[in-house]
Protein backbone atom coordinates (compact mmCIF):
# COMPACT_ATOMS: atom_id res chain seq x y z
CA UNK A 1 0.00 0.00 0.00
CA UNK A 2 1.40 3.43 -0.84
CA UNK A 3 0.29 6.94 0.44
CA UNK A 4 1.60 10.24 -0.34
CA UNK A 5 3.28 11.31 3.00
CA UNK A 6 3.41 8.21 4.75
CA UNK A 7 5.47 5.58 5.13
CA UNK A 8 2.81 2.61 5.50
CA UNK A 9 5.56 -0.36 5.83
CA UNK A 10 7.11 0.72 8.82
CA UNK A 11 4.02 1.62 10.21
CA UNK A 12 1.97 -1.49 9.06
CA UNK A 13 5.51 -3.57 10.77
CA UNK A 14 5.13 -1.37 13.99
CA UNK A 15 1.40 -2.66 14.44
CA UNK A 16 2.56 -6.47 13.94
CA UNK A 17 1.36 -6.19 10.24
CA UNK A 18 -2.34 -6.01 10.62
CA UNK A 19 -2.98 -3.92 7.65
CA UNK A 20 -6.98 -3.73 9.16
CA UNK A 21 -5.81 -2.02 11.97
CA UNK A 22 -3.37 0.33 10.72
CA UNK A 23 -6.03 1.69 7.83
CA UNK A 24 -8.55 1.93 10.93
CA UNK A 25 -6.08 3.62 12.86
CA UNK A 26 -5.01 6.13 10.05
CA UNK A 27 -8.76 7.42 9.48
CA UNK A 28 -8.75 7.65 13.18
CA UNK A 29 -5.47 9.56 13.37
CA UNK A 30 -7.15 12.05 10.46
CA UNK A 31 -10.61 12.30 11.92
CA UNK A 32 -8.77 13.84 15.87
CA UNK A 33 -5.99 15.92 14.00
CA UNK A 34 -7.70 16.90 11.18
CA UNK A 35 -8.98 20.53 13.03
CA UNK A 36 -5.32 20.47 14.29
CA UNK A 37 -4.97 24.72 13.58
CA UNK A 38 -8.34 25.24 15.30
CA UNK A 39 -7.09 22.92 18.50
CA UNK A 40 -3.92 24.77 18.40
CA UNK A 41 -4.95 28.28 18.31
CA UNK A 42 -7.90 27.80 20.83
CA UNK A 43 -5.93 25.78 23.36
CA UNK A 44 -6.17 27.70 26.83
CA UNK A 45 -2.52 28.48 27.38
CA UNK A 46 1.24 27.47 26.01
CA UNK A 47 1.33 24.16 28.15
CA UNK A 48 -1.71 22.93 26.37
CA UNK A 49 -0.41 24.15 23.03
CA UNK A 50 3.02 22.19 23.64
CA UNK A 51 0.83 19.07 24.80
CA UNK A 52 -1.57 18.81 21.59
CA UNK A 53 2.35 19.20 19.40
CA UNK A 54 3.90 16.80 21.69
CA UNK A 55 1.00 14.18 21.27
CA UNK A 56 1.01 14.77 17.40
CA UNK A 57 4.53 14.30 16.97
CA UNK A 58 4.26 11.01 18.99
CA UNK A 59 1.21 9.42 16.73
CA UNK A 60 2.82 10.54 13.55
CA UNK A 61 5.66 9.18 14.10
CA UNK A 62 4.18 5.45 14.53
CA UNK A 63 1.83 6.08 11.74
CA UNK A 64 4.77 6.48 9.35
CA UNK A 65 4.17 10.27 8.80
CA UNK A 66 7.63 10.72 8.88
CA UNK A 67 7.97 14.54 6.95
CA UNK A 68 4.54 15.25 9.67
CA UNK A 69 6.82 13.95 12.67
CA UNK A 70 9.35 16.34 11.66
CA UNK A 71 7.67 19.15 11.49
CA UNK A 72 6.12 18.49 14.64
CA UNK A 73 9.49 17.86 16.32
CA UNK A 74 10.64 21.87 14.88
CA UNK A 75 7.43 22.99 16.24
CA UNK A 76 7.84 21.40 19.56
CA UNK A 77 11.29 22.81 20.04
CA UNK A 78 10.57 26.14 18.72
CA UNK A 79 7.79 26.19 21.68
CA UNK A 80 10.11 24.69 24.15
CA UNK A 81 12.39 27.15 23.56
CA UNK A 82 10.09 30.56 22.84
CA UNK A 83 11.35 31.37 19.76
CA UNK A 84 8.33 32.96 18.81
CA UNK A 85 9.67 34.58 15.51
CA UNK A 86 9.94 30.91 13.88
CA UNK A 87 6.85 29.51 15.14
CA UNK A 88 3.86 30.85 12.12
CA UNK A 89 6.10 29.36 9.69
CA UNK A 90 6.27 26.10 11.64
CA UNK A 91 2.68 25.66 12.23
CA UNK A 92 2.19 26.52 8.62
CA UNK A 93 4.56 23.81 7.71
CA UNK A 94 2.72 21.01 9.72
CA UNK A 95 -0.86 21.82 8.33
CA UNK A 96 0.34 21.53 4.92
CA UNK A 97 2.23 18.53 5.73
CA UNK A 98 -1.04 17.24 7.03
CA UNK A 99 -2.92 18.18 4.03
CA UNK A 100 -1.44 15.82 2.05
CA UNK A 101 -2.20 13.01 4.63
CA UNK A 102 -5.59 14.02 4.75
CA UNK A 103 -6.04 13.51 1.07
CA UNK A 104 -3.91 10.77 0.48
CA UNK A 105 -5.66 8.92 4.04
CA UNK A 106 -9.63 9.71 2.27
CA UNK A 107 -8.98 7.68 -0.91
CA UNK A 108 -8.59 4.59 1.63
CA UNK A 109 -11.69 2.80 1.55
CA UNK A 110 -12.99 2.85 4.94
CA UNK A 111 -15.76 0.40 4.47
CA UNK A 112 -12.72 -2.20 5.56
CA UNK A 113 -12.12 -0.63 8.77
CA UNK A 114 -15.42 -1.83 10.69
CA UNK A 115 -15.63 -1.95 14.39
CA UNK A 116 -15.39 -5.91 15.45
CA UNK A 117 -18.48 -7.07 16.40
CA UNK A 118 -18.13 -7.19 20.44
CA UNK A 119 -19.21 -10.83 20.20
CA UNK A 120 -16.00 -11.75 18.60
CA UNK A 121 -13.75 -9.83 21.97
CA UNK A 122 -12.48 -12.36 24.28
CA UNK A 123 -13.32 -11.43 27.48
CA UNK A 124 -10.32 -11.99 30.16
CA UNK A 125 -11.14 -12.89 33.62
CA UNK A 126 -8.22 -14.07 35.47
CA UNK A 127 -6.21 -11.25 37.48
CA UNK A 128 -3.08 -11.81 36.59
CA UNK A 129 -3.58 -12.08 32.89
CA UNK A 130 -5.39 -8.78 32.96
CA UNK A 131 -2.34 -7.46 35.12
CA UNK A 132 -0.13 -8.60 31.98
CA UNK A 133 -2.61 -7.18 29.86
CA UNK A 134 -2.43 -3.73 31.54
CA UNK A 135 1.36 -3.50 31.48
CA UNK A 136 1.66 -4.43 27.63
CA UNK A 137 -0.94 -1.09 27.18
CA UNK A 138 1.37 1.11 29.64
CA UNK A 139 4.33 0.23 27.36
CA UNK A 140 1.93 1.13 24.07
CA UNK A 141 0.77 4.42 25.66
CA UNK A 142 3.82 5.68 27.16
CA UNK A 143 5.83 5.17 23.69
CA UNK A 144 2.59 6.84 22.31
CA UNK A 145 2.53 3.64 20.07
CA UNK A 146 -1.28 3.75 18.21
CA UNK A 147 -1.01 0.05 18.37
CA UNK A 148 -1.88 1.12 21.85
CA UNK A 149 -5.58 1.97 20.56
CA UNK A 150 -6.58 -1.50 19.00
CA UNK A 151 -4.90 -3.11 22.06
CA UNK A 152 -7.29 -1.31 24.33
CA UNK A 153 -9.83 -2.04 22.60
CA UNK A 154 -9.18 -5.63 22.89
CA UNK A 155 -9.50 -4.95 26.86
CA UNK A 156 -11.79 -2.72 27.76
CA UNK A 157 -14.81 -5.51 28.10
CA UNK A 158 -12.38 -6.92 30.86
CA UNK A 159 -12.07 -4.13 32.58
CA UNK A 160 -15.14 -3.28 33.00
CA UNK A 161 -16.31 -6.72 33.64
CA UNK A 162 -14.41 -6.69 36.68
CA UNK A 163 -15.72 -3.48 37.95
CA UNK A 164 -13.54 -0.31 36.09
CA UNK A 165 -16.57 1.22 33.99
CA UNK A 166 -15.92 4.30 34.41
CA UNK A 167 -12.27 4.35 34.41
CA UNK A 168 -12.66 2.76 30.87
CA UNK A 169 -15.04 4.88 29.22
CA UNK A 170 -12.74 8.06 30.05
CA UNK A 171 -9.56 6.17 28.52
CA UNK A 172 -12.11 5.56 25.53
CA UNK A 173 -12.77 8.95 25.59
CA UNK A 174 -8.80 10.10 25.99
CA UNK A 175 -8.01 7.48 23.27
CA UNK A 176 -10.34 9.24 21.22
CA UNK A 177 -8.34 12.14 21.17
CA UNK A 178 -5.16 10.99 21.29
CA UNK A 179 -4.18 12.22 24.33
CA UNK A 180 -1.95 9.13 25.63
CA UNK A 181 -0.75 10.55 29.03
CA UNK A 182 -4.15 10.91 30.52
CA UNK A 183 -5.04 7.51 29.56
CA UNK A 184 -2.51 6.41 30.86
CA UNK A 185 -3.43 8.05 34.61
CA UNK A 186 -6.40 6.11 34.00
CA UNK A 187 -4.91 2.84 33.50
CA UNK A 188 -2.07 3.18 36.19
CA UNK A 189 -5.25 4.22 38.75
CA UNK A 190 -6.88 0.93 37.23
CA UNK A 191 -3.45 -1.14 38.00
CA UNK A 192 -3.15 0.49 41.63
CA UNK A 193 -6.50 -0.54 42.76
CA UNK A 194 -6.31 -4.26 41.26
CA UNK A 195 -2.92 -4.44 43.49
CA UNK A 196 -4.65 -3.49 46.54
CA UNK A 197 -7.57 -5.95 45.73
CA UNK A 198 -4.81 -8.66 46.67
Amino acid sequence: MSLEGIDTESGIKRIGGNLNSYIKLLNKFTENYEDFEYQYNNSKNEEEKLRLVHSLKGVSGNIGANQLHEAAVNLEKALKEKQKEKIPALINKVIGRFEIIINSVSQLDKSITSERPSSEVEIIRDTEEIKKGIKKLKEYLGSYDSYGIDFFDEIKASLVKIGFKDNTELMKNYLEKYDFENALIELSEIEGELNDRE
